[in-house]
């Protein structure tokens, strides 16, 4: 299969949009048909993805493209990172679950792209946009409580895509679909919204307990780290691992800023919590960066404030791209400002790599900064300075509804 452009999360993986839509991944461009037909949309509780599982006939056709050697129009994200050299999501995943994804070739008829197994391994789950945050890089289609906010600034969005997120996720027999296609699933990957504040995520969890079915499945979070119940952990107890990615995008009044309303010194608490459970519960942690003209300038202050936590798990956050909105993107900073903070960062980076190379997490820290340094390459690369005017005005409007400074914090 050399040269060409194989992804494991179609031979494994079912994904949903958080109004329900399948897709093969988060990652994608186009989400929601699959890249291949824009007729294909079909929902999580579509009865022939409940029969045919990971053959389901817009699977199949987009693990025959792949093989066939072309590139669907979703992976276009994936590529473009790559062919700046960046470490792409598709790079790592390949990477994470290569044994596996051999085993699953070997079972692949080649020519039609149909699998000898119908059981998917991994369940992707976009629980809708039930949040409690008001993140300023999201979007009502993630944050329920982002909507009026952007009634009040006058921010386009669909308040009818925005109603059939939240309709989809309170319908009663989904729980059913859930349970059918998560009996054989050995990770469960729960997204948002926020996850630990939406009901069905409880509910899943009590049914899959309750049919034990959890003892051999594997959960991983996106999470605010904002609501860490004692019912959570004991819940968590009964599952054989948990995996938690925490959102991160700065440290202190600035992480309170970017993801108001949320407050650091509850989030510190939490995060203390998880260590104290980390063996009992089988958790492993890692960081996640909005990587965001907000917080470019900020991002060495990020990295020592993780650096105490070196022996207990990743401390360079995998840092995102930022897509969407366009006037928060790293590109909107002028070139000489992103080539003095990458200076800046290099040089941190001299200094520091014997440390990072040396932790317990030192191939994972040391690509992350890798990731790290494409994106701000990309930035300059991509430039789009004339955004700078939108980045301005959107952020004197919001600090202005919100009682807040950005300014203040660049002084």
């Amino acid at each position: 299969m050399e040269g060409k452009f194989l992804c494991p999360f179609p031979w494994m993986q079912i994904s949903t949009e958080p109004e329900g839509s399948v897709r093969a991944c988060c990652y994608g461009d186009s989400g929601k048909t699959l890249g291949l037909d824009v007729n294909s949309t079909f929902k999580i509780s579509d009865a022939q993805l409940l029969e045919k599982k990971i053959n389901h006939p817009e699977l199949v056709k987009l693990r025959k493209s792949m093989l066939s050697g072309e590139i669907p129009n979703f992976c276009n994200g994936c590529k473009r990172r790559e062919d700046v050299g960046e470490n792409s999501p598709r790079r790592i995943f390949l990477d994470h679950y290569e044994k596996e994804f051999e085993i699953l070739l070997g079972k692949t008829n080649l020519n039609s792209g149909e699998l000898a197994v119908d059981d998917i391994s991994l369940l992707e789950l976009t629980l809708g946009n039930t949040c409690n945050l008001k993140c300023r890089s999201c979007s009502p289609y993630f944050s329920s409580t982002l909507e009026k906010e952007f009634e009040q600034l006058g921010i386009d969005f669909s308040k009818e895509n925005v109603q059939e997120i939240q309709a989809f996720w309170k319908q009663g027999k989904l729980i059913d679909s859930l349970i059918l296609l998560s009996r054989e699933v050995r990770e469960l990957k729960f997204l948002g919204g926020e996850p630990l504040v939406t009901p069905i995520h409880n509910q899943l969890l009590s049914i899959l307990i309750e049919k034990n079915l959890s003892s051999n499945m594997s959960l991983t979070y996106n999470t605010n780290l904002t609501l860490i119940s004692d019912d959570i952990l004991s819940k968590w107890s009964k599952f054989k691992s948990i995996k938690l990615d925490i959102s991160i995008d700065g440290v202190g009044e600035l992480n309170e800023y970017l993801r108001f309303p949320m407050k650091w010194e509850k989030f510190e608490k939490n995060l203390e919590k998880i260590f104290n459970e980390k063996d009992d519960l089988n958790i492993e942690v890692s960081f996640n960066t909005v990587f965001q003209a907000y917080n470019i300038p900020f991002i060495i202050d990020l990295l020592e404030y993780l650096k105490p936590l070196s022996k207990k798990c990743p401390i360079v956050p995998y840092f995102i791209y930022l897509d969407y909105p366009y006037y928060l993107k790293g590109d909107v900073l002028k070139v000489s400002v992103l080539e003095e903070i990458k200076q800046r960062l290099s040089l941190y980076y001299s200094n520091n790599e014997e440390f990072y190379k040396n932790t317990l997490y030192g191939e994972k820290n040391l690509s992350n900064f890798s990731l790290l340094f494409s994106l701000l390459d990309l930035s300059i690369l991509e430039n789009r300075t004339e955004n700078y005017f939108d980045f301005i005005m959107f952020t004197k409007k919001l600090d202005k509804l919100r009682k807040q400074n950005y300014f203040r914090f660049l002084k």
